[in-house]
């Protein structure tokens, strides 16, 4: 197991390009200051600031290749905001027992929603009765926890998956929820840290990952990932790496979400095109060959 002292030794802060609030609500995309020539023709840096939004990427060699991700808003009055966190679900098949969504391209969802950010979230699973291998684009799944877009649920809460959700005054939350209180919600494979203490977590596999987080204030949100499976570049983390990396951000509670090659973090840039930051194991940008998922987290502007 990694020690903690040494991830957190080896977290270095990059350039931070200053960000702007629209109206209650603070959006950050820490950034760093080499971004714009390690990313030819990525994000455009001006847009994000613009938007209030900043980026954070930052390269590690310690305890192993590592390249990490992260986004934080500020959560603290939310009366009349601009900017909303959104669920940001697939569309529902129609006649498919036990299905709730059907497998999209992340892009497409993000474009589609025009949200700013988006990042995913809810593990997945194959309906009985599938004979096709491997993820593809309009396969109907089962989703796994909870899924509610603007207080309509389309997947519930279930026991063995953690439920991350905003209430109807704007507060996030981490758990159980009631019909009457949550707006919006989505889930992912557990608690890996709770009132700032971390939960009892097992396994040393290395993989890409993906969570959200926020402080005790529960007025700082964070979404994470951490590349991985790629030799030399990112290897991946242990979830309790994860949820290290979670408390090196300032966070109290912390959920892991859907990993693997489903972890990805997209940005709007000012040519009003989605652009995917981190790299998943074996995206091509023009093959454009994300694995579909069902259901992300965003970040919406209610500003035309």
């Amino acid at each position: 197991m990694t020690n903690r002292s040494n991830l957190r030794k080896n977290l270095t802060l990059f350039g931070i390009a200053g960000a702007l609030s629209f109206g209650m609500i603070h959006l950050q995309l820490i950034v760093p200051a080499s971004f714009a020539e390690t990313r030819d023709g990525g994000i455009d840096l001006p847009h994000l600031k613009k938007n209030g939004i900043e980026f954070r990427e930052e390269h590690r060699t310690e305890p192993r290749p590592l390249a990490i991700f992260a986004v934080s808003i500020d959560m603290k009055e939310r009366a009349n905001d601009p900017i909303k966190v959104v669920a940001v679900p697939a569309p529902q098949p129609e006649g498919v027992e036990k299905a709730e969504a059907i497998l999209t391209n992340p892009l497409t969802l993000a474009e589609k929603n025009n949200v700013l950010v988006f990042l995913n979230t809810n593990p997945f699973a194959a309906i009985p009765g599938e004979t096709r291998n491997g993820w593809y684009s309009g396969q109907p799944v089962d989703v796994c926890g909870t899924v509610v877009s603007e207080s309509r649920q389309i997947s519930p809460d279930q026991q063995r998956y953690e439920s991350f959700w905003v209430d109807r005054q704007g507060k996030v939350h981490m758990g159980s929820w009631q019909e009457n209180e949550i707006a919006e919600g989505v889930a992912g494979f557990a608690r890996i840290l709770k009132e700032g203490t971390l939960a009892t977590v097992s396994g040393n596999d290395l993989h890409p990952r993906s969570a959200v987080g926020y402080d005790s204030a529960n007025q700082k949100l964070w979404f994470l990932v951490v590349d991985g499976r790629q030799e030399g570049y990112s290897e991946g983390v242990t979830t309790r790496e994860l949820a290290d990396l979670l408390l090196e951000l300032g966070c109290s509670d912390g959920i892991n979400l859907d990993g693997g090659g489903s972890s990805v973090l997209i940005v709007k840039n000012q040519e009003e095109k989605w652009k995917v930051i981190n790299r998943p194991p074996g995206y091509v940008e023009t093959k454009n060959n994300l694995r579909p998922i069902p259901v992300g987290i965003g970040i919406k502007s209610l500003i035309p």
